[in-house]
């Protein structure tokens, strides 16, 4: 098994006092890639957003894939195999895409990219007991790859599991203590933690700093695709929305939806889920930096001939 080190901070309690070690959700069919070959780790280096420089053997680290504009083609975890390979670990359901986007800018490199999504079982971990749950995973078997990310302080675990050896591997991690949930079931853990997603969240219509992804970006490391036009946004400070939870007075119907203030368009509701415990429901969405600055008070959405509520959700407001 490899098991890539990531020094982070503690995960925020989520549904972990329901089930022993955490809950397991299948992703597979989210984008992985190999990136191999003597210069693969620079060439990651020179294209997105974090310091990969130093990324040794077992490790990983998230970093940002932008476009020339600035703006998210994709976010993955880089995660080190050996010299000269690395994963690619994304959230889009669509490798070809960023495979095409990167051998754009291979030029002199001895470097390759490949779509390996079907070389693997992925699956995601979250409300993790970090006390328990790592010891478990510690034990999974050879050929297996275990890395951890962080999103708005969440640490989430992802196991890949080889697929040649993978027969009954959903059973493998419940039987290993960690209880299978839904993706409806993540999609409300995901909004009610204000975890940002690809594409409602995170596409190329999205700065990095509007998403409050700062914290995968090194503002030392020097030039990537796209540097400049984020270096010019922090300094001139034209960061225009910003990425918030939301409370909505029932689901809308289609997403994204427009959200009104009375000083018109305040925003877009990006990603919705109805509450499984209690009433209402809860969202994501990118609200513009001229509203949370102004003095306007009611936010709201159409719906049919109605006018739905929308509340700002505060740090540890549910």
């Amino acid at each position: 098994m490899i098991s890539a080190k990531r020094n982070t901070q503690g995960s925020k309690a989520g549904d972990s006092d329901t089930a022993p070690y955490g809950f397991v959700v299948d992703v597979t069919g989210r984008t992985v890639l190999a990136l191999t070959g003597p210069d693969a780790q620079d060439l990651l280096q020179r294209l997105s957003t974090n310091d990969v420089s130093h990324l040794k053997r077992g490790e990983s680290t998230q970093t940002i894939l932008t476009n020339e504009k600035g703006r998210i083609v994709e976010v993955v975890s880089a995660v080190k195999l050996e010299e000269g390979s690395i994963l690619l670990v994304g959230l889009s359901t669509q490798p070809d895409h960023l495979v095409r986007w990167i051998e754009k800018y291979i030029i002199m490199e001895d470097a390759k990219v490949e779509v390996v999504n079907s070389d693997f079982y992925h699956y995601l971990i979250y409300s993790i007991q970090m006390d328990r749950g790592v010891k478990e995973l510690q034990e999974l078997k050879e050929g297996s790859i275990v890395f951890w990310e962080q999103w708005t302080g969440i640490k989430l675990c992802h196991v890949l599991l080889k697929a040649s050896k993978a027969a009954g591997s959903g059973r493998v991690l419940d039987g290993m203590g960690f209880r299978a949930a839904s993706l409806n079931e993540y999609e409300e853990f995901r909004i009610l933690n204000g975890i940002p997603h690809h594409p409602n969240e995170l596409s190329e219509l999205i700065n990095p700093l509007e998403a409050d992804l700062g914290s995968f970006i090194s503002w030392t490391k020097g030039c990537y695709i796209g540097q400049e036009v984020i270096a010019r946004m922090v300094t001139y400070k034209k960061v225009q929305k910003r990425l918030l939870r939301l409370a909505l007075g029932e689901l809308p119907g289609a997403l994204p939806q427009v959200i009104y203030s009375d000083e018109g368009e305040s925003g877009v509701i990006t990603s919705a889920v109805r509450l499984n415990r209690g009433q209402g429901a809860r969202g994501l969405g990118y609200v513009k930096v001229g509203y949370l600055e102004s003095d306007a008070e009611a936010m709201f959405f159409r719906h049919l001939d109605s006018l739905v509520p929308v509340r700002l959700l505060k740090s540890g407001q549910e």
